[in-house]
């Protein structure tokens, strides 16, 4: 196995092994709902957003390229589970539309936050501390200059 193949596996075992997370308190009648939404796979966030044409009248869709609302809601019953006394328990897609159409605005801002967070934030911070890192390891590594 080559040192690529290595850090590729290494990868997806950490991936599996610690899934990244964010969990969102949202309000259901008069009951408190914990959900649960796990960063997806890469190609399956730029399939939903490939499939979610932008609002031209929504700044919010041009600076990202795609229709936020839609791809967010689109996803989540592909990452979100419900947790019951911190159990996870699977919605159907009937059940998401369902609790979307009774969300708050800002139970369902919540929601679309955390997905958000979790396959576009999330991701850029990681690669932004990352570079940072390897710039400060080659500054590290620089002979001195003696005169």
């Amino acid at each position: 196995m080559s040192d690529l193949d290595a850090a590729l596996d290494a990868a997806i075992a950490k991936r599996t092994a610690e899934p990244v997370t964010e969990t969102v308190e949202v309000l259901v009648g008069d009951e408190v709902w914990f959900l649960r939404f796990e960063e997806m796979y890469s190609g399956t966030w730029a399939d939903i957003c490939a499939s979610s044409p932008i609002r031209v009248d929504a700044p919010l869709d041009r600076n990202y390229g795609y229709n936020f609302t839609v791809a967010t809601e689109k996803a989540a019953p592909l990452s979100g589970v419900r947790l019951v006394d911190g159990v996870a328990e699977t919605l159907t897609s009937e059940q998401w539309s369902k609790l979307f159409a009774v969300l708050s605005g800002h139970d369902r801002s919540s929601v679309q936050d955390a997905i958000f967070k979790l396959n576009e934030f999330d991701p850029a911070q990681r690669l932004a501390r990352a570079k940072k890192a390897l710039r400060v390891a080659s500054k590290q590594k620089r002979p001195s200059h003696v005169s």
